[in-house]
């Protein structure tokens, strides 16, 4: 077919103003028109996506920063203290305890911090005077009986080359040392807590979804309903019971590994319950059916198709779980079901409870509101 037959032909029809050339009937180079070159924009990716919507929130970016810090923090400052000799549990100084008890914070040579006593007998004043620590001169508040007297401990033989960054304790322990460790502790157990109630919570959760209105959906569901029917804190005296040993007639009080096991136990209902309803709305699409069709398993149709689908979700139930178990690791102290003796975050909030140390009484609390935000 020429085109000159074509134009002679369009001609005779009306309102036609274009003329037809052999250049339209070319071939047309497919690879050609498939490049993404020569597409205008680029497909965007999903990663890139989410990343793109987390950067664009701004409060999002800033606590997430605040979690970083304190996970690096609780990872490195205990390492770090270790290897310059302060420890979480011993004070530091080996001799005499009472030199060390409730220290200032001190971060710098040469700087000498002074702690201010109202009720300072003449006895006190003059064992100041011999051993080079009083500042100034002391205010007679009673006269002869009590003074106001200002000193700093620091200038002490023994304890000009010691930093606590944060002061010590009653105990004269360096609170900067021991506040990392208690959160490395209490992070520790969260993290091992959520990552067992994920994986137990999300596969129990995905056979119950993936059988949903079967036997043994209603087995299972019925199961997870009367073990979530009695309350956390029941469970949790009883776990301390069985797990401790204890016969009923002591005080129960669970320690880091008991209390791990006893909040795996109560907590891996909530992903278990989520998870079956993210199941419940996917396990009706077309990659799934497309995949029952070519003969895949229900395993690999459970674990390899469905639960990466909720990927984000599960995220969400992990990344909540942290503080809660946090918060009943502090929660259970206060309820003298935990034992002081292990550290974590719930034992120095405990301690800066009893405290007139400003750094003990604060420092614990900003740790542990920064999970709360």
């Amino acid at each position: 077919m020429n085109s000159s037959y074509l134009n002679t032909n369009l001609r005779k029809l009306p309102n036609l103003d274009f003329e037809v050339t052999e250049k339209d009937f070319e071939r047309v180079d497919i690879q050609q028109i498939n490049r993404t070159d020569q597409v205008v924009g680029k497909p965007s990716k999903y990663l890139v996506d989410i990343l793109k919507r987390f950067v664009s929130n701004k409060w999002a970016v800033v606590f997430t920063i605040i979690f970083l810090l304190i996970i690096i923090l609780a990872i490195f400052a205990p390492i770090i203290s270790n290897a310059l000799g302060y420890s979480a549990y011993n004070p530091v100084y080996s001799g005499d305890v009472s030199l060390i008890m409730n220290l200032p914070p001190r971060l710098f040579h040469g700087t000498y911090p002074t702690i201010t006593i109202y009720n300072a007998t003449p006895s006190m004043i003059q064992s100041y005077q011999q051993a080079g620590v009083l500042v100034g001169t002391p205010v007679a508040i009673i006269q002869g009986v009590a003074y106001k007297v200002t000193y700093s401990p620091y200038l002490y033989d023994q304890l000009k080359n010691i930093y606590p960054i944060l002061g010590t304790d009653g105990s004269g322990v360096d609170i900067w040392t021991k506040l990392w460790t208690s959160t490395q502790i209490s992070l520790g157990l969260a993290f091992v807590v959520s990552i067992a109630s994920i994986i137990l919570g999300v596969s129990y959760g995905a056979i119950a979804g993936a059988f949903a209105g079967k036997a043994v959906d209603t087995v299972m569901m019925r199961f997870i309903e009367i073990i979530n029917g009695v309350p956390t804190i029941v469970w949790l005296l009883i776990l301390g019971v069985v797990l401790s040993g204890s016969d009923g007639t002591t005080a129960v009080t669970l320690n880091n590994t008991t209390l791990a096991i006893s909040l795996i136990f109560v907590l891996w209902f909530s992903p278990a319950i989520s998870t079956r309803t993210y199941i419940m709305k996917n396990k009706d699409v077309e990659y799934v059916q497309a995949t029952k069709t070519l003969g895949g398993s229900q395993a690999r149709i459970i674990f390899l198709h469905m639960i990466p689908v909720v990927a984000g979700r599960i995220s969400v139930i992990f990344v909540n779980l942290i503080p809660t178990v946090i918060f009943y690791e502090s929660s259970l102290v206060f309820l003298n079901l935990k034992a002081t003796s292990d550290l974590g975050l719930g034992v120095m909030l405990y301690d800066s409870y009893q405290v007139s140390n400003v750094s003990q009484m604060i420092s614990p609390i900003v740790v542990f509101a920064s999970f709360t935000i």
